[in-house]
């Protein structure tokens, strides 16, 4: 068989392998938001497919001698694993909880755990581990990796603007409904989304089309790559989504200022000309919206319902849910956690004022994927997470001067989901769910290839 007919079969069993082990990863059937647990019967579809593709992967590429195993890594993730395991299995069905609710009232349950729901969160946690060895150890072995790279950009790029068209179609009133509403506090309840996601997943699946086009943008040097960019960027605003919003704004900064200050001397006059275009684009559109705020007496309202009403309120209603993981973890195990989703199941049964709207909600994830790290597998899960991102960014800095636009583009956006780390559960670093699992296909395993480089 011809080397690029073998390309191509490794190029199928990694799409399948990230798929299906990404989708799974959240043990969820996930369509508009509304998540279910996923059954017994889509469990053992999905993994046996996952684990069909994985050993297909491994099986070939070892004996054509282009893959040698990792075994350390392989030793790390398999002991999560286990842990992970044995932490779902001894769960006893009925474990009551204690906690004082936002009513100040003290509140008990009873969470039941089924086999079958044991079965199923003990697969999507095999689904995280097996992902997590696709980006650190497989991928950037198997394929010739530029290539991928651009596959993937390309790939997701196409999703995204899929993806928007239908949310056009679909959502075209919302869209007229957040524009009437731009500037008061009704805007909230007309964020856009898409009907396979909530708004803040939707936001993060956009982003994976804004990061790609600037990595394409880095490689080929197309002024319609950052175009693509700017497209997705707007339509990251329109979810409203501020997390991801501060990450879009700070990566694409970065970006264009590393490209003045590399490519300045080349082209000095055009780098002149695009900063002036830019800066005054930027200040004619802060200045044009601050006249406009003052001239229909917005003002207020408008900043009042960005940066307190949904800005300091919703801090505090994170602050409320981080005491809470704090309580749950303390009564299971500091060092092993939970269990991978038996954690955010726990959490979900607790009350949670939200300070923004003033409902009483309930969560499944602790806001701060620090915590989530502890609440899922405790102090040893969190350091091996710490351990992983201080070893690929000495990997990026070391081999910086390699491949410097692909070195930079990994350390800002590894920056960026550091700090969204922070307030956020979501993380690139052992990723669960397709949104950012691509991001950590795109983001770590370039540093991987760049490094083993002569």
């Amino acid at each position: 068989m011809q080397e690029k007919h073998w390309t191509i079969i490794n190029y199928i069993l990694i799409a399948l392998a990230g798929v299906f082990g990404f989708y799974m990863s959240n043990g969820v059937f996930a369509f508009g938001g509304n998540n279910r647990l996923l059954s017994v019967p889509e469990t053992l579809i999905a993994s046996s497919l996952l684990l069909l593709a994985f050993a297909g992967l491994i099986i070939i590429n070892i004996m054509r001698n282009k893959y040698r195993p990792n075994w350390v890594l392989i030793g790390i993730l398999g002991c999560l694993f286990i842990m992970n395991m044995i932490n779902i299995l001894c769960f006893r069905s009925g474990t009551t909880f204690t906690f004082t609710g936002v009513d100040n009232e003290v509140h008990t349950f009873a969470f039941e755990l089924s086999e079958a729901e044991k079965f199923t969160t003990i697969m999507a946690f095999l689904a995280t581990m097996s992902c997590a060895l696709l980006v650190l150890d497989i991928c950037y072995q198997v394929v010739d990796f530029k290539q991928f790279i651009k596959i993937v950009c390309f790939t997701a790029i196409v999703s995204c603007v899929v993806l928007i068209i239908i949310s056009y179609f679909m959502q075209g009133y919302k869209y007229f409904i957040f524009y009437k509403h731009l500037f008061d506090s009704e805007l909230y309840h007309c964020s856009i989304q898409s009907i396979f996601a909530t708004k803040n997943a939707y936001a993060a699946v956009l982003m994976i089309g804004l990061l790609a086009g600037i990595i394409l943008h880095s490689q080929y040097r197309k002024w319609w790559y950052l175009a693509i960019s700017g497209y997705m960027f707007i339509n990251i605003l329109h979810t409203i989504s501020k997390a991801m919003i501060i990450m879009a704004i700070f990566i694409i900064a970065a970006y264009l200022i590393f490209l003045f200050i590399t490519t300045y001397k080349e082209h000095k006059k055009m780098n002149l000309i695009a900063l002036a275009a830019i800066g005054g684009a930027i200040l004619t559109a802060v200045l044009g919206l601050f006249i406009f705020l003052a001239a229909t007496g917005h003002i207020n309202g408008f900043f009042r319902t960005i940066f307190y009403s949904k800005g300091v309120d919703t801090f505090q209603t994170r602050i409320y849910i981080w005491e809470k993981v704090i309580d749950i973890v303390s009564k299971f195990n500091w060092a092993t956690g939970c269990g991978h989703i038996l954690f955010s199941n726990v959490l979900h049964q607790y009350n949670v004022l939200d300070t923004g709207t003033g409902e009483v909600v309930a969560r499944y994830s602790a806001h701060s994927g620090y915590l989530q790290y502890i609440g899922e597998g405790g102090i040893i899960y969190l350091l091996v997470v710490l351990a992983l991102i201080a070893f690929v960014i000495y990997l990026a800095i070391k081999n910086y001067k390699k491949d410097k636009p692909a070195m930079f583009i990994s350390l800002i956006t590894m920056v960026a989901y550091m700090a969204f780390m922070f307030i956020e559960s979501g993380s690139i670093f052992i990723a669960s769910g397709m949104e950012f699992g691509v991001v950590s296909m795109l983001t770590i395993s370039p540093i991987l290839f760049v490094s083993r480089q002569k």
